[in-house]
């Protein structure tokens, strides 16, 4: 059975996306796509029309879509309609674009949601044909389209327009096959051209038509027109309240239309009574906020619907049942204070009948708010439209959770099954954006075993989540995993009982929370006791209530979230709010707020509600939103990361410098050094190692010296940022800018010396992957006596083979490490990190400075977890001076600490090699390959052994030079564009056995002698780490080469598995060195 480890934080997530901005009081609508998600058509501020259509591969953004573009539209658009058929998804929109004096319309065919990103989009939405044109002089100021009938058959189309007399009037829009005309035979009532008010389609028994509101003569009026093409259209007048301002319909299940009327109220027109003049209009409501309307959105699913309307400057909706004859539920409930400009637009999910609104926020941005139809409870989601050069931060809960099963393996790639315990959200999964509810949704682990869920949020509360096996499956053996993402906080919350911990409470930047605030102190008090009421006495007797009802000797009543609609106006009208209390009732916590008169009482019958209840308290004594994210949760350092960043630069650049050098002083002793490493090869296989080669064979569970901070590297939700970005964020959507002009030198170099000696090594492949997968074939417990027995097959023969290729690499090292220079400066654009890194100051977003940020932001956090503070960083640092052994000691230390913590995580970002085909030989390297190259550099550029006066030094060091040179021939190809993709990995199989064997040789040594620094603990650690390390390289090898999906899938378990175990152990074997130096350092000073 798995094990699943969970780590959640409150923290900032930065995507590759912007907000949309809206042109200033333009319209904007929504429909649904095929996931039920909104599809929102807006104009944005270069006057196009864009459709904002959610991408379900992507991290919570939106494809923008420009519809003008698409169809060839000319001009600015000014007013459109959109109408969906809610059987088949089908779009219909019609929209009017102004160039100059001339207005066109566009009348689009019927077309599916996904048809816009579809690669014949152009073909798909085609604009019909106008075969009638509208008078050159009729400015359109406004398009209706009625609701779909019949499947198929365009809906009723109208244009408003101005005629030269300066009235208003109507056209219909005629659809028919591929081609409309303009239908101006229609007319508008002539008693209502000069004084319309409001307009909208209908329909009744005898027809469609539309419904006109307006005043003439001081009277107002309304009047419903049929409009059938070649009928007689009749007319009748009906009697609405002299307040009306607006009106709107929703369907009955027959597709005929029931009219609301606001304004001094709400009322209401059946279509029985729309077709009978002098019908008089039912008052419904008379709440105040009716008093004023001026604008109207109606959302409907089924008998469900929702009359969202602005009134004065508070956005509201109110709920209503087709067929009920009650027509509306309960009262209107305020949601948002808006301009008197607001426009918004919403849709009610078919399958949840929960709630949408796209609306626009005090930037011009569009906003989505969410609202369950469980909890009642209003979220606002970012919305975002994907862009790869810019960067959006909002906050988030952040929770990784990583499967591994009883041997310690990373479950990778496995079905699994996410739900909420009430309520339902977007989040997203591993890079992609989901509606999560209390229904499951299918998730599957990437290949490191890990889920990672985003939960975006602008509140302190979570909902509980549930993860469980996919049907079918037994990873978890049955068991739910239950885990609330808000744990940290609310742990963190129960430690306040007073004004006074509020008073001395600090943000991770060590600023009291309360600075700058002018809250009353018996204000400051109240909020620190019933913080902590709240957080242990309440939580604790929901805990107790949710075990009774799980037992079943307890139900709950539904009641309890009556009232949460309208938590959303509490908190925005928070300043506003003179008087609050908390009171229980029995076992029942009622958290109380009075506004203008008005009492809400919210029951707090939920971990999420009580955190909602502390974050509005938070907030009533001036706590910013920012503020409560800096001292709950978890707050990157960014100059402390970019400092280390640049130390690792320091340490690459030492590298190159020194490796010019190394390169020219190496090229005349090649052939001895080659000698000398036959005999080291020959002589660590005498080594004999016995273990198994499995995580649980080196009780990774229980071992005593493995603590939270090691196992950090794997499960940190923080430490893994830079990989979850790399794998989901976008981050691997790089591109390079510019020419890469590919070096001639090198690519001769690969063309004449080094190809020839890789095809000789290809031509080998076959046999030797056969083998591999043999071996593996037995299964993941495999030894590691086994492994090295396979190795001595070839270990020997293949040496020479590696002395050809280091001859010809040596004799032109200066291009090859000008090449390495060139790939490490070249400008790349990367999505999140690029804009990350420029708002911190840096210029050219180079790969170099990319990964190094990578690596840095685990290295820190690492550094900050095992010592309590930042790695120890140097301002120069010179690589020969390490090789001869002249370095000072500060500057050693330096180097020795910071290498140990980038290498720590970095065998855990390991490319996913369970895919089904590989590249083709000599097909270009991808940007992304570059990632990984670099990476490489910088770690076994840190990783130099420099503890020369160690026992088995001569092995380590032979070991380092194979793994560089294994990076040194990748960049060559690389430089050159080329690429050898099963020779390479042959060749990495090789050298992470060559390597395997020398390392053994090196622990060897160190067991069989007796020195000052030796430290039987830290040998065994790198022994058993040198086994994931080899089971990395051999199983990355082996699934390359294999044809077999499934095969491809079980080498993936293997290299992810192994790296995992590698940063643990590296991680293990640091925090011992870290303690040790700390004892040495005690016992010296006394």
């Amino acid at each position: 059975m798995a094990t699943v480890t969970v780590d959640s934080e409150l923290m900032y997530h930065q995507v590759a996306a912007q907000p949309f901005q809206v042109a200033s009081g333009a319209p904007f609508s929504s429909v649904t796509d095929m996931q039920n998600r909104p599809l929102t058509l807006s104009v944005g501020t270069d006057n196009c029309l864009y459709a904002l259509k959610a991408d379900p591969t992507f991290e919570n953004e939106h494809l923008n879509i420009n519809v003008s573009t698409l169809i060839g539209a000319q001009g600015s658009v000014t007013h459109f309609a959109v109408s969906q058929d809610n059987t088949t998804k089908a779009i219909y929109l019609v929209f009017v674009a102004v160039s100059g004096a001339t207005s066109t319309v566009y009348a689009l065919p019927h077309f599916q949601p996904d048809d816009l990103v579809a690669s014949n989009a152009a073909t798909l939405v085609k604009p019909l044909t106008c075969t009638s044109l509208p008078p050159a002089t009729a400015k359109v100021n406004r398009i209706l389209l009625g609701d779909v009938i019949t499947s198929g058959t365009y809906p009723l189309a109208i244009a408003v327009f101005t005629n030269p007399a300066g009235n208003t009037d109507i056209a219909r829009i005629l659809v028919s096959g591929t081609s409309w005309s303009w239908d101006g035979q229609l007319g508008m009532p002539e008693a209502a051209t000069g004084g319309l008010m409001d307009i909208c389609t209908g329909n009744t028994t005898l027809g469609v038509g539309i419904y006109c509101l307006y005043v003439n003569a001081g009277t107002t009026s309304l009047l419903f027109q049929t409009t059938e093409a070649g009928s007689r259209h009749y007319k009748f007048e009906l009697l609405v309240p002299q307040s009306s301002q607006r009106i709107i319909t929703y369907r009955e299940s027959n597709s005929q239309t029931h009219l609301l009327i606001a304004g001094g109220g709400l009322f209401h027109i059946s279509p029985d009574q729309a077709v009978h003049s002098g019908s008089q209009a039912a008052s419904l409501s008379t709440d105040p906020l009716f008093q004023t309307v001026t604008k109207l959105y109606l959302s409907q699913h089924s008998t469900d619907f929702s009359m969202w309307f602005l009134s004065g400057t508070t956005l509201a909706y109110q709920q209503g049942l087709a067929g009920s004859p009650a027509v509306i539920n309960g009262t209107p409930v305020s949601l948002l204070t808006q301009g008197a400009t607001a426009n918004f637009a919403a849709i009610i999910d078919p399958t949840t009948l929960s709630q949408s609104l796209v609306v626009l926020n005090t930037t011009s941005s569009l906003t989505i708010m969410e609202q369950p139809s469980d909890t009642l409870i209003w979220r606002t989601t970012p919305f975002l439209v994907k862009q790869l050069d810019k960067m959006l931060e909002f906050t988030s809960y952040t929770s990784r959770l990583v499967v591994v099963d009883a041997q310690g393996w990373p479950q990778g790639n496995k079905p699994f099954m996410l739900s909420t315990d009430l309520g339902w959200l977007t989040v997203i999964v591993n890079g992609t954006s989901s509606l999560l509810g209390t229904e499951a949704i299918p998730v599957t682990s990437n290949s490191n075993g890990a889920v990672t869920i985003i939960f975006p949020t602008d509140d302190l509360d979570a909902y509980v989540l549930h993860l469980t096996d996919a049907s079918g499956s037994t990873v978890l053996g049955g068991q739910t995993i239950i885990f609330d993402p808000s744990e940290k906080v609310q742990g963190k919350l129960s430690g306040i009982t007073s004004g006074d911990d509020l008073r001395s409470a600090k943000t991770a930047g060590g600023q009291l929370i309360l600075q700058g605030s002018t809250a009353a102190p018996e204000d400051i008090d109240n909020v620190g006791k019933w913080i902590g009421e709240l957080s242990n006495t309440a939580m604790m007797s929901i805990r107790v209530q949710k075990l009774l009802q799980a037992s079943g000797q307890l139900q709950l009543s539904s009641a309890s979230d009556v009232f949460w609609d309208g938590w959303n106006w509490v908190v925005n009208k928070g300043t506003a709010a003179k008087d609050w209390f908390v009171d229980t009732v029995g076992d029942v916590w009622h958290f109380v707020v009075t506004i203008a008169g008005t009492v809400y009482d919210f029951v707090l019958d939920t971990a999420a509600k009580v955190v909602k209840a502390i974050s509005w308290m938070l907030q009533k004594i001036e706590i910013a939103w920012d503020t409560m994210v800096q001292w709950l949760g978890y707050i990157f350092d960014w100059q402390d990361i970019m400092n280390t960043k640049n130390s690792i630069k320091l340490m690459v650049n030492g590298l190159l410098t020194f490796g010019s050098n190394y390169l020219k002083n190496e090229a005349q002793s090649l052939n001895a050094y080659f000698d000398q490493l036959q005999s080291q090869i020959t002589q660590s296989f005498t080594t004999a190692p016995t273990a198994t080669a499995t995580p649980a064979s080196q009780n990774m569970g229980d071992s005593p010296s493995l603590t939270s901070a090691s196992k950090t590297s794997q499960s940190s939700a923080p430490v893994n940022y830079g990989n979850y970005q790399l794998d989901h964020g976008g981050a691997a959507d790089a591109s390079i800018l510019g020419t890469f002009v590919g070096d001639t030198s090198l690519s001769n170099l690969y063309t004449q010396r080094i190809a020839p000696l890789l095809q000789q090594l290809l031509a080998d492949a076959e046999t030797i992957g056969s083998q591999i997968v043999d071996l593996f074939n037995q299964g993941l417990s495999i030894t590691v006596a086994d492994i090295q027995q396979f190795a001595k097959q070839f270990a020997i023969a293949f040496l020479q083979l590696i002395k050809d290729l280091v001859t010809n690499v040596v004799l032109l090292g200066a291009d090859i490490l000008q090449g390495l220079e060139t790939i490490l400066n070249t400008e790349f654009q990367i999505p999140v990190i690029g804009p990350l890194l420029e708002s911190f100051g840096v210029g050219t977003v180079s790969i170099l400075e990319a990964v190094a940020l990578f690596l840095a932001i685990p290295a820190t956090i690492l550094a900050k977890i095992i010592t309590g503070s930042n790695p120890v960083l140097t301002s120069s640092f010179d690589y020969q001076k390490l090789v001869d052994g002249t370095l000072d000691s500060t500057t050693k230390q330096s180097f020795s600490e910071l290498a140990a913590y980038v290498d720590i995580p970095v065998q855990y970002k390991v490319k996913d090699i369970a895919v089904s085909t590989v590249p083709a030989e000599g097909a270009p390297p991808t940007p992304l390959s570059y990632f990984s190259l670099v990476k490489d550099l910088i770690a076994k550029g840190v990783a130099y052994p420099s503890d020369s006066s160690n026992p088995g030094w001569n092995f380590r060091i032979s070991a380092w030079s194979m793994l560089v040179l294994n990076i040194v021939i990748k960049g060559v190809c690389k430089r050159a564009g080329v690429s050898a993709v099963k020779a390479l990995a042959c060749f990495d199989g090789f050298i992470a056995l060559v390597n395997f064997s020398l390392n053994q040789a090196s622990y060897g040594t160190q067991l069989n002698t007796s020195f000052p620094a030796r430290d039987d603990t830290l040998i065994g650690i790198g022994i058993a780490n040198s086994i994931f390390l080899l089971l990395t390289g051999v199983g990355s090898t082996y699934g390359t080469l294999a044809p077999d999906p499934i095969d491809k899938a079980i080498a993936s378990v293997v290299v992810m598995g192994a790296g995992g175990c590698s940063c643990v152990l590296k991680g293990v074997k640091e925090e011992l060195s870290r303690a040790k130096e700390a004892y040495n350092n005690l016992e010296e000073s006394t």
